[in-house]
């Protein structure tokens, strides 16, 4: 199963991480189009030390997607498509966080954690540099050709 315990949250502060969800990229040049009216909205007013017990183990658990494979699939499928339009996430993404999302819950029945948060994003935890850390190899986004969709498993603080 695709799972790294790992010992580092990286964390910076909120008033940082927000910033990410406005960085410009293509087609956007005021970065996500869901923002302010983002569904994770909670998730940016509050602090992963606050919320998570970070002495508690922690969990990576990730699901590996060829990107490349599938553009070449879909550029044999669709002959006059663009690069960018067979590499497009509407066609692949909602798969790959099924996946995700059902190794997570597999390993956490398995391991029988309790108290423990699914965290994508959010908190101002740098997902990219805890999963660096902790030796998970992602590709910079502008020359990916395997997708890396990961979740964090965090233990909530109980109070």
């Amino acid at each position: 199963m695709p799972v790294i315990e790992f010992k580092k949250l990286v964390t910076v502060p909120l008033w940082i991480a927000n910033k990410w969800c406005v960085l410009p990229y293509h087609n956007h040049p005021k970065g996500c189009p869901n923002h302010p009216k983002c569904k994770f909205s909670k998730r940016k007013h509050v602090e992963a030390e606050y919320l998570f017990d970070l002495d508690a183990p922690k969990y990576i658990v990730y699901a590996s997607f060829d990107l490349k494979a599938h553009a070449k699939m879909m550029k044999q499928k669709l002959p006059k498509w663009t690069d960018r339009q067979c590499r497009c996430l509407l066609y692949w993404q909602r798969q790959v966080d099924n996946r995700v999302s059902k190794l997570a819950y597999a390993f956490v029945e398995k391991s029988g954690l309790r108290g423990y948060h699914m965290l994508a994003e959010g908190y101002g935890v740098n997902v990219y540099a805890t999963a660096w850390l902790a030796g998970l190899k992602l590709e910079r986004i502008r020359h990916i050709n395997t997708v890396r969709k990961l979740v964090l498993l965090l233990k909530i603080k109980e109070v």
